[in-house]
């Protein structure tokens, strides 16, 4: 996959694409900043997704990916960007839209990613151009719209998961639809995608911790002049396992954005439409309080105290809650008795440290340990100078007479220091 891209940049394809999914991580996945009502961050969502839109019609128009092929013979390369409508639903989720983001995006410019210089080719600016023309078309969706081409979406890519055989039509069928009465099978879904997001996670700093140790000997050869050598089969395995970990998370996230998702679009279909500003900006609060960790999915987070009352949010992380929300079965904890149990928990956070702490990230350990192999190569190469220069100084006399009182003062130890008993191999094997 080294053509050239469409887009007039001149880039790879792979390029192209390890660029869109690194705007995601940044702008979108980590940000911690921007709310998810803020207009810069959709802007950012908006072109995000009619990129990743245009890329993956060109992908598939190319014939870079067949429903025929078997997971064997999809490349690394391949297996990272068929993970682009997955990429696409999640965006289609994040996407906020009402009625005045029209009258207040019409006025915004294009992103600063997407401007033009004066100098540009002519394809990179009719790219430009269409991508900026879908943007504004995406400005006018509804709520529902857009839910529905998200779950669209997220049907294409468990398809494309199922042919490979990641998944089972059971599985999907299974977790994708949201049952009432079966709260079981949603704590086995978020169990799981919590542990295929631990794997993933660790794939990510295996990963790293290579780059960081190639980029580093990389450094090292270019200080000494040398060339290194082409990426090696153990980064590329890497690459692959980081892969497939990505897209085995991405099947069971699917499946749990496809319960909210379909529970929401039921429930937009069901009211009144001067309702629906008012709840879907209670529902994206409530999305945003549960990805702050200040909510759990569907109920408020409560403990149950030793005297049977109850508070809201855990002892080290109250929370202000609406008493009609709790039962009122034990009633209201006193406060001198809330007081007493969040010192209580403030001393045993302060006992119980961690004996353990991590010292250094695993790029830190990459260059710690290539400075020490520098320094052990550095080492030997300043002894086998300063035995070529004591070489040289004695010349080829000296050299035979300092062999001879080596060889003697041996032979002298031997005479010393006689064996115990006679081996197959000698004395001095």
């Amino acid at each position: 996959m080294s053509v050239a891209n469409d887009d007039g940049s001149g880039s790879t394809v792979k390029g192209h694409f390890n660029f869109l999914t690194n705007r995601y991580f940044e702008d979108v996945l980590n940000n911690s900043t921007l709310a998810s009502s803020d207009k810069g961050l959709n802007a950012i969502i908006r072109q995000l997704l009619v990129e990743l839109e245009l890329f993956w019609q060109r992908a598939t128009s190319v014939g870079a990916f067949s429903a025929n092929d078997e997971l064997e013979d999809y490349s690394t390369t391949a297996l990272e960007m068929i993970w682009t409508p997955f990429l696409i639903a999640d965006l289609y989720q994040r996407l906020q839209v009402g009625p005045n983001n029209t009258k207040e995006s019409a006025g915004q410019g294009a992103p600063s990613s997407l401007k033009t210089s004066e100098g540009a080719s002519g394809e990179m600016k009719i790219y430009t151009e269409r991508v900026q023309a879908s943007c504004q078309g995406l400005q006018a969706l509804t709520r529902q719209e857009v839910l529905a081409r998200s779950n669209e979406w997220f049907r294409i890519y468990l398809e494309w998961m199922q042919n490979l055989e990641l998944v089972k039509e059971e599985t999907i069928e299974l977790y994708s639809k949201y049952r009432p009465d079966h709260r079981t099978q949603r704590i086995e879904l978020s169990r799981k995608v919590t542990e295929l997001r631990q794997k993933w996670n660790e794939a990510e700093n295996k990963l790293q911790y290579m780059l960081a140790k190639r980029r580093r000997m990389q450094e090292l050869m270019e200080d000494d002049g040398d060339a290194l050598e082409e990426q090696g089969g153990e980064e590329e395995e890497t690459l692959r396992e980081r892969a497939l970990a990505r897209l085995e998370w991405s099947i069971y996230n699917s499946c749990q954005q496809l319960q909210m998702s379909v529970r929401e679009l039921e429930m937009l279909q069901g009211i009144q439409p001067e309702q629906r500003e008012a709840i879907s900006k209670e529902y994206q609060q409530t999305l945003d309080a549960v990805r702050r960790g200040e909510l759990s999915l569907g109920r408020h987070t409560y403990t149950i105290l030793p005297d049977g009352s109850m508070m809201a949010g855990t002892l080290s992380k109250p929370q202000g809650l609406d008493p009609n929300v709790v039962l009122q079965g034990g009633g209201q904890m006193p406060t001198s008795l809330l007081n007493q149990h969040m010192f209580r928990q403030q001393v045993q956070d302060e006992l119980m440290v961690d004996r353990n702490p991590t010292t250094m990230t695993l790029q830190e350990f990459a260059m710690k340990e290539m400075t020490e192999v520098q320094r052990q190569m550095d080492e030997v190469q300043t002894l086998q100078q300063q035995q070529q220069e004591e070489d040289e100084r004695l010349g080829e006399e000296g050299i035979e007479e300092r062999q001879r009182v080596k060889d003697s003062k041996w032979a002298d130890w031997q005479d010393d220091h006689p064996a115990y008993g006679i081996t197959n191999k000698g004395n001095y094997s």
